[in-house]
């Protein structure tokens, strides 16, 4: 028994410092999540709709990869829940998420 309770308080000590690791080279938690620092945010959109809050934040991201310059952030926040889903995008995948969004709102009568 003595080994076993070793070996997972190793594990939970290796995973909380390769997570923390991770939150000091990305900055924050949004920046580990999305793989990458964040530079800035260039802005949000709030939606509310029956007592649920979400939000979308564009983050320009610091990065070396091409696949990870724009970071899209959506957050979700109900009651006593939360959630962060993230989203790391090329140069054109952005291009093409913004001329699908603007196609969409267009086509809005």
């Amino acid at each position: 028994m003595e080994w076993f309770q070793l070996f997972v308080w190793g594990m939970t000590a290796a995973m909380g410092f390769y997570m923390l690791s991770r939150l000091v080279k990305a900055r924050s938690v949004a920046g580990m999540m999305l793989g990458a620092p964040i530079r800035r945010t260039v802005g949000e959109v709030q939606v509310t709709a029956r007592r649920v809050r979400q939000v979308a934040r564009i983050h320009v991201l610091e990065s070396t990869e091409p696949d990870r310059a724009v970071g899209f952030e959506l957050t979700s926040k109900a009651g006593l829940s939360y959630g962060i889903v993230p989203l790391s995008l090329s140069k054109e995948q952005a291009r093409r998420l913004a001329q699908l969004l603007e196609e969409a709102a267009s086509a809005v009568k």
